[in-house]
């Protein structure tokens, strides 16, 4: 019964660890609701249906992207807002490194809109 009981606790301590490692699939803490595509998916569904994208870049070990996620995750404004995006979200070593993607700095939470004079032109 011991051995039972060690395995079962293995086995609840290895799930546990893999949820928190993984910061809750592919919203990576911002919400599993939105539609995310990576960075590479987003640019040709940007181009190709000419609706601006929005990238979010973070990092796991970021207290200010800690405190963010949350409130992100769990803003409804947010989330109807997102419909009018591609969104993106990039962690950690998904971050691009080209520095188009630092146009003020590589300061981290980092929200970029790409395509925004689609939305201008489409509001005035």
């Amino acid at each position: 019964m011991a051995g039972y009981s060690s395995c079962l606790m293995v086995a609840f301590l290895f799930v546990f660890v893999q949820k928190a490692w993984t910061a809750g699939g592919a919203g990576n803490g911002l919400g599993e609701l939105y539609e995310w595509h990576t960075l590479e998916e987003g640019l040709q569904i940007s181009q190709k249906t000419g609706k601006p994208l929005m990238l979010i870049i973070h990092k796991s070990w970021c207290g200010a992207c800690k405190a963010f996620k949350p409130k992100f995750a769990e803003s409804a404004a947010a989330l109807e807002l997102s419909k009018h995006f591609v969104m993106v979200n990039t962690m950690d070593k998904e971050e691009p490194k080209e520095s188009k993607y630092e146009p003020d700095g590589g300061y981290i939470p980092r929200i970029l809109f790409i395509g925004m004079f689609v939305i201008l032109t489409y509001l005035f």
